[in-house]
């Protein structure tokens, strides 16, 4: 019962989670856009990725930044520190937050893919 007052730290880590995964692959998006240059096919050669966009989006973006502190941060504050029921629940939080909006994701476009998809009559015998 002296876990109940810290369950409010719950929905503060399931919105964490979310906000920090979509970051990420956000961030993630950007690096692969600047990784795969011109990806439109209108060019005959494959073009070379540019170093200076992709030196500075890896560098002096700040989501990189903000994963390692954080993470680092996490990692002694588990380790160090004790851990008390208000840490377990928004760590409990903040990793089912992520796997829920990935899994409403899935499920979405799997409707979305079943709703779009050709109907197939069965063969008249």
């Amino acid at each position: 019962m002296d876990a109940l007052p810290s369950f409010w730290t719950a929905p503060l880590g399931f919105l964490v989670g979310i906000l920090a995964i979509s970051r990420v692959a956000r961030w993630l998006q950007g690096v692969l856009a600047l990784w795969a240059g011109d990806s439109t096919g209108q060019s005959p050669s494959p073009r070379r990725p540019e170093l200076l966009p992709l030196l500075l989006t890896t560098i002096a973006h700040p989501t990189p930044w903000l994963v390692l502190i954080g993470g680092a941060w996490i990692v002694h504050r588990l380790f160090v520190s004790p851990v008390t029921t208000e840490w377990r629940w928004f760590l409990v939080g903040f990793i089912c937050g992520p796997a829920f909006a990935v899994a409403l994701v899935y499920f979405r476009l799997r409707r979305a893919r079943l709703r779009l998809a050709p109907k197939i009559d069965p063969p008249a015998s």
